[in-house]
């Protein structure tokens, strides 16, 4: 028989809005635990959060132990998407905030400018380094589909900027834009990131340590970093057959 999780709640933002469960992850290190993330029903994408006064993508974090119940209820906090920290008291969200799981209080803030909005993002090994695909604001333009002329904010294909960051204190480890979108990421190791791409090779790259690079703008400038090594260099359907 499957085990049923009854949230006896509702999540309210205000009179007219209200969250809904949209993801749920397995608690690293409590045993039994699993967190529910709730999101506001009204924004279900990136560019919805965007459309507004303030980028904001609010949410809830609902911790639950499958024998005892609810374990604890965070705040509303602009959750949008987020990944686990290894120690399971934390989470990473998509504006590059550390936040408390269990408050939803913000733990450290390592993009105060709120500049960096991120996609797709994974941790390496060790969990000492945040890779994520960066969306970037586009430039302000006029919407003559509109009566009132009002202009909009457009996102850039970020799809294909990829970024790494410590998550001691953000420095910008790894910077590179890509000509197509990559298909799969991974990092086996905390210096080094696995790039599947659809009509490349799969390609290895190193991330520096932050003590190895010039500086920040340098690393920032550098969009063509090369791979120290790759894999089916020839079309794979030939090389198999050989």
């Amino acid at each position: 028989n499957g085990l049923q999780l009854v949230l006896q709640f509702s999540l309210k933002l205000k009179h007219d809005d209200h969250c809904q469960p949209e993801m749920l992850f397995a608690r690293p290190g409590h045993p039994g635990h699993v967190i529910v993330q709730y999101r506001c029903v009204g924004i279900e994408s990136y560019a919805r959060a965007l459309h507004r006064e303030v980028m904001c993508w609010p949410g809830q974090l609902v911790t639950y132990d499958v024998n005892l119940g609810v374990v604890s209820v965070s705040k509303t906090f602009d959750s949008g998407i987020l990944c686990l920290l290894p120690d399971g008291e934390r989470c990473f969200t998509y504006r590059m905030k550390i936040v408390s799981v269990q408050t939803g209080e913000t733990v450290h803030d390592l993009d105060p400018t709120n500049a960096v909005v991120l996609k797709d993002m994974l941790l390496t090994m060790d969990g000492s380094v945040l890779i994520g695909r960066r969306l970037a604001l586009g430039q302000r333009w006029s919407n003559r589909d509109q009566e009132d002329g009002t202009e909009e904010d457009l996102m850039q294909d970020g799809q294909r900027i990829l970024q790494a960051f410590s998550l001691l204190d953000g420095s910008l480890l790894f910077n590179y834009l890509f000509e197509e979108e990559p298909v799969l990421l991974m990092s086996p190791s905390p210096n080094r990131l696995v790039v599947l791409l659809r009509d490349h090779p799969v390609q290895v790259y190193e991330i520096l340590q932050a003590e190895h690079t010039d500086s920040h703008q340098a690393l920032l400038n550098n969009r063509n970093p090369k791979p120290i090594n790759d894999y089916l260099q020839r079309d794979y359907l030939s090389y198999v057959r050989e």
